[in-house]
């Protein structure tokens, strides 16, 4: 559909250009509008975010005064030497030796005939040396058979000079106990 305008040239230019400034007037109002208003909202945040900041720096003074306080110091302290204390005990314990497990083995290997009078336990190398009574040189073979056949001793030295009397034997043996079997419970 084509539009008739019957207005002389003159007019019709002054209506077009009526028609363009309103556009325009409305584009640049609504342009300083929008920018006024994004302003408004960039102070507005602003302001918002320097309380925020501030109440937050307030509420960190606080704290560190609480922490510089003797009280805290106080607890602190406390915290370290537990803290030290864990780690002295953790240490002793890597470095434990379970005497009991070798002990036990050994009071059950050893029969009612013989007897033991005498136990040295070396910590650092393992070592242990036995003497004692049996009553017949088969009691001290069967103690010897019994620890060799033990998983907890190796390395058994066994004198010859334990076979000497057949009844009331006195012995000595010295042997190794295995580390695996003493450093953990």
């Amino acid at each position: 559909m084509k539009i008739i305008n019957l207005l002389p040239q003159d007019a019709q230019k002054e209506v077009t250009f009526e028609f363009l400034f309103g556009r325009l007037f409305m584009f640049w109002t609504w342009l300083t509008l929008s920018l006024l208003v994004f302003l408004g909202l960039a102070v507005g945040t602003r302001i918002y975010l320097m309380r925020s900041n501030s109440q937050t720096d307030d509420q960190i003074a606080q704290n560190m005064a609480i922490l510089n306080s003797a009280d805290y110091k106080g607890l602190q302290d406390k915290v370290l030497a537990l803290n030290n204390s864990v780690k002295e005990i953790n240490n002793l314990k890597s470095h434990h030796y379970y005497w009991s497990n070798a002990l036990i083995a050994l009071a059950n290997l050893t029969p009612t005939t013989v007897q033991l009078n005498q136990i040295i336990l070396d910590r650092e190398t393992g070592r242990v040396d036995i003497a004692g009574q049996a009553k017949t040189r088969e009691d001290v073979i069967a103690l010897w058979t019994s620890i060799i056949k033990s998983g907890f001793f190796h390395g058994i030295n066994f004198p010859l000079s334990n076979l000497e009397r057949a009844t009331t034997a006195n012995f000595t043996f010295t042997f190794f106990v295995n580390n695996d079997k003493i450093n953990s419970p």
